[in-house]
């Protein structure tokens, strides 16, 4: 069961940050997986396996699209990259918790991330999207 599916309201009419944005729902998706249907001697090597890959595809996203609004000279390009920067600030706390048996990592704190995806994808990106437009 996926947790967060693509469909064109996400486009940022860009092919490769759209194609990103796909790969990225997929590691939410496997994430929420994980969690579901990981038997109990896997299950924290699973969560822990699939929020690492979360987190190192989010900062390569995030690289790549600060990149771009540089090269197009997007003009709210400093509180975009803020927000990314709290936003792995929240993850790595989050990995950092995980990994100190202080939260588990459930129901709640997927959909936190699914939120966040789906209000910053069809928010803030929408915004460099119309910039170019």
């Amino acid at each position: 069961m996926s947790i967060i599916q693509w469909d064109e309201t996400f486009s940022v009419n860009d092919d490769d940050l759209d194609s990103q944005h796909k790969t990225w729902f997929g590691l939410l998706n496997r994430l929420h997986e994980a969690m579901l249907n990981a038997d109990s001697d896997s299950l924290v090597q699973a969560k822990a396996d699939s929020l690492k890959a979360m987190i190192e595809y989010t900062r390569f996203h995030f690289s790549t699209e600060e990149a771009f609004m540089k090269q197009i000279d997007y003009p709210g390009i400093g509180e975009h990259v803020e927000l990314h920067r709290k936003f792995i600030e929240q993850l790595n706390q989050l990995s950092d918790d995980y990994h100190a048996g202080r939260v588990l990592l459930g129901t709640k704190m997927i959909k936190f991330m699914q939120q966040w995806l789906t209000d910053h994808i069809k928010e803030e990106d929408r915004k460099y999207a119309a910039f170019l437009s």
